[in-house]
């Protein structure tokens, strides 16, 4: 399920001037929340950005609001994602970063992995993650499951009716053109 807010307002330049002179620790001796979790390691520790904070929740395998937000990130936007727990699957890599750096995000700060091929500092984009995992995730869009909930009677009369799963989900013709390269560049390796 999705559920998309509007994008927040960005924060006064003059106050990000003054935010950017103010080191995290003296913030940290004056607030107990609203702190990225010591577990968060930056990539550039020396680096500093300050900007508006852009928040997603991903949860397991599907990264569709990563690609998603790419299309809303102003300049001076600081990409924050919770991945609700999930420690084993990537939700960023090489080419989110060059995504938000393009965008002009001011930064990334993960509670999560990342790829290791993320390439934020061959992009300068400052980011703050939990480690790196080669397993990703995938731009699935797999939200509005309430929709897909409601398709489940047709699909199940085509199912009844001798159609394959695989042809209804569409799988069945992209797994098999997908083998047949596969096919295809062995026999051009081994020829």
């Amino acid at each position: 399920m999705y559920e998309i807010n509007e994008m927040p307002p960005q924060v006064d330049r003059e106050l990000l001037a003054l935010l950017a002179q103010c080191r995290t620790e003296s913030i940290g001796h004056y607030r107990e929340w609203g702190c990225v979790h010591g577990s968060i390691s930056a990539v550039m520790p020396e680096r500093r950005v300050v900007g508006t904070a852009v928040t997603l929740a991903i949860p397991g395998h599907d990264s569709g609001l990563v690609t998603y937000v790419m299309n809303m990130i102003r300049p001076g936007d600081v990409i924050c994602i919770d991945r609700l727990g999930d420690n084993h699957n990537s939700c960023w890599g090489g080419g989110t970063t060059l995504a938000a750096k393009v965008a002009g995000a001011e930064g990334v700060v993960i509670d999560g992995p990342s790829t290791g091929s993320s390439k934020f500092r061959e992009f300068d984009l400052p980011a703050w993650i939990r480690g790196y995992s080669p397993i990703t995730c995938h731009p699935y869009g797999n939200g509005g499951a309430i929709k897909r909930q409601a398709g489940y009677p047709a699909m199940h009369a085509r199912l009844g009716a001798g159609e394959k799963m695989a042809d209804i989900s569409g799988l069945g013709p992209r797994i098999a053109a997908a083998a047949a390269a596969e096919d295809e560049a062995r026999g051009r390796e081994q020829g």
